[in-house]
């Protein structure tokens, strides 16, 4: 009986977005990094061997350069949630990534530590993955959270699956609401 009610709940939401187009949404950023520095960077990108580049940066501040002579995935920002109320939302990781002679796909990757999920849900950006040799694009993936679920600490990471050099600037993790 519960099959049949899923079934009807999720034909009737096709029908309603077939008769009213995509939703709208309202984002909220929750934090912003520039990458103007590293001072709020983890110690993961000095292990790398990450370095601030101030003459290529999709707004002229500065980027992170990552010069990858094989698979890396970088921990680059720590977000404590305080509990943030992410009912009815999405959890967006958006970043700007540049990318020179990479081999093999560069895409994002984000651990949500949820209430639902305290030791991390990974969200993996392999779909949205670019490679090759690419000027600024704005890769971003997201989450779905039940209702009643809260943040607690969100790791954002950058995965490199083999050598190549890229860039990422403008960091940003943003909940987003359906209106």
């Amino acid at each position: 009986m519960k099959f049949v009610f899923a079934l009807l709940a999720m034909f009737a939401g096709l029908i309603y977005w077939m008769l009213n187009g995509e939703p709208t949404y309202v984002d909220t950023v929750l934090a912003h990094m520039p990458v103007d520095d590293r001072s709020e960077m983890t110690k993961d990108v000095e292990k790398i061997g990450g370095e601030m580049d101030y003459d290529i940066s999709s707004d002229g501040n500065g980027s992170l350069r990552i010069d990858a002579r094989e698979r890396v995935l970088v921990d680059l920002y720590r977000v404590w949630g305080n509990e943030e109320d992410l009912s009815f939302r999405q959890l967006v990781y958006e970043a700007k990534v540049r990318t020179e002679q990479a081999s093999a796909p560069v895409f994002l990757v984000m651990q949500a530590g949820l209430t639902s999920a305290p030791h991390g849900m990974p969200v993996v950006g392999r779909d949205k993955a670019i490679h090759g040799t690419n000027d600024w694009t704005t890769l971003q993936i997201w989450a779905g959270n039940p209702a009643g679920t809260k943040l607690l600490e969100t790791t954002l990471q950058l995965e490199i699956d083999g050598p190549g050099t890229v860039w990422i600037d403008d960091v940003k993790l943003i909940k987003r609401q359906t209106i």
